[in-house]
């Protein structure tokens, strides 16, 4: 289509040519002056006619051009939103690779040679391997530690057990603790822990072939009796004044025996016909002093059973019944049942002969003395320094 305004004004120019040479040939030859002046005015009309076909071909061809330039813009479609963005984004990633690149190039230039990082790697394995032999001697630090701290403990034990068995002469709790200690040694498994266990076992099999004294209850039991005792009730009087006076009232004119005997009587009272043996009567301070005494005897009864003395405790519980003989009622239901838990306490044991623990403390203080020193001969001696030797001063 463009093509055709270009060609238009050519052919325009074309027929503007011929037309002066034909109209040339027609002129008469004859008239030169004439001829001259036509032939300009020919070419000056063929010029004007060139131009005017030059005008009308270059105006054709911008007509064209604008209509093409028309159609373009009518034919082109509009910009795509998503078509956008992807160019968008596509962008942005070009720029951030180009970014890496420039980053990774610059780390590239920035790594450290194959010498140095053969050397960093040689160092690394050096300190893993210095960290994995702290570690593992730490660990058996810790672990030679862990069972000193656990041997200690059941010589503790054993400690423990002679004392209970010296101030509280309390044979169950010394063979627990002997228990405990002999389970320590147990668990270490080591053969040369075998005459301490041995001496461990003869002191556990002695202690358990004595017979179960129950200190604590037979204490608690003497408390209870002790509160039973504040009360019974003193001795009650039969005497009744009040029935003798007319037996014994005197007159005035009876004679002056009669009349002190009547007086008399009113604060004597003579029972000829008593089956019993007369008991002192008890007046209100008398039976406090009574009821404190039976409370010492108990109480002294009570210390005997802790420090293992039978005779100071069958002593005191004799003495005890004696007091409740003398001064309380033997028929009243109470006295006698009293009396009755007095005679079997006192039956009950609170000594027996113990064994010593002496023995086992030494052989177990023994064993750790052994350990001790085969740990000492086991220990590597530190490394000699290596002696420089002396520089001369002539040299």
């Amino acid at each position: 289509m463009s093509d055709k305004p270009e060609q238009q004004p050519a052919a325009h120019v074309d027929k503007a040519a011929e037309t002066p040479v034909t109209v040339a040939k027609s002129e008469p030859t004859s008239a030169k002056p004439a001829a001259k002046s036509s032939g300009t005015g020919l070419s000056l009309l063929a010029l004007l006619i060139a131009l005017a076909g030059a005008g009308a071909g270059g105006w054709a061809a911008w007509q064209e051009f604008q209509r093409q330039q028309v159609q373009a813009v009518v034919a082109e479609p509009e910009p795509d939103p998503a078509l956008i963005a992807a160019q968008q984004t596509l962008q942005n990633q070009q720029q951030a690779l180009a970014s890496l690149q420039s980053e990774l190039q610059q780390a590239v230039t920035q790594m450290p040679s194959q010498a140095g990082l053969s050397e960093q790697q040689a160092a690394l394995a050096a300190v893993q391997q210095a960290q994995q032999q702290f570690d593992q001697r730490l660990s058996s630090l810790l672990d030679r530690s862990r069972q000193d701290w656990r041997l200690a403990e059941g010589e503790h034990l054993v400690r423990l057990a002679s004392l209970r068995l010296q101030s509280l002469r309390d044979s169950q709790g010394a063979t627990a603790l002997l228990l405990a200690a002999d389970n320590i040694l147990r668990e270490q498994d080591d053969p040369a822990a075998y005459g301490a266990r041995e001496q461990l076992a003869k002191s556990i099999e002695a202690l358990r072939m004595l017979p179960a004294i129950d200190r604590t209850g037979l204490f608690l039991q003497l408390s209870a009796l002790r509160e039973q005792l504040f009360a019974l009730k003193p001795l009650p009087s039969d005497y009744d004044a009040d029935a003798e006076l007319p037996l014994l009232a005197a007159n005035d004119s009876d004679p002056e025996w009669k009349q002190w005997l009547s007086k008399l009587s009113a604060y004597v009272r003579i029972d000829v016909a008593a089956e019993e043996s007369i008991r002192p009567l008890l007046a209100g301070e008398s039976l406090e002093q009574v009821q404190l005494a039976l409370s010492l005897t108990l109480q002294q009864a009570q210390w005997s059973v802790f420090n293992g003395d039978p005779a100071v405790y069958k002593d005191a519980l004799k003495q005890a019944g004696r007091i409740i003989e003398r001064y309380f009622p033997l028929e009243h239901a109470e006295v006698r049942n009293v009396r009755q838990r007095l005679k079997e306490l006192a039956a009950q044991p609170v000594d027996v002969t113990l064994p010593s623990v002496a023995d086992t403390l030494t052989a177990y203080q023994l064993y750790l003395a052994q350990r001790e020193r085969k740990d000492l001969l086991l220990k590597p001696a530190p490394a000699a320094q290596p002696v420089e030797p002396a520089v001369q001063g002539g040299e």
